[in-house]
């Protein structure tokens, strides 16, 4: 039987290692087909902050994400 599902995930984290900080988002529609196939599509966003001695890395990412499992 299809299933319709929405999913929504999100981390931070960073703060004690050498990143002054991270974090992640992705906000997916999931559809469970009538077999035991799943098909995710959906938007994944993350960022980076990271400086250490007088070298910056500040970014932030993000695009669509696709997916296609199989449950066995």
């Amino acid at each position: 039987m299809p299933v319709f599902r929405l999913l929504v995930q999100a981390d931070t984290g960073g703060y004690t290692g050498q990143a002054d900080d991270t974090w992640s988002l992705l906000a997916a529609a999931h559809y469970q087909l009538p077999s035991q196939f799943s098909a995710i599509i959906g938007y994944k966003a993350i960022s980076v902050n990271y400086n250490h001695d007088n070298y910056v890395y500040h970014t932030h990412l993000g695009g669509p994400a696709i997916g296609l499992s199989y449950r066995f």
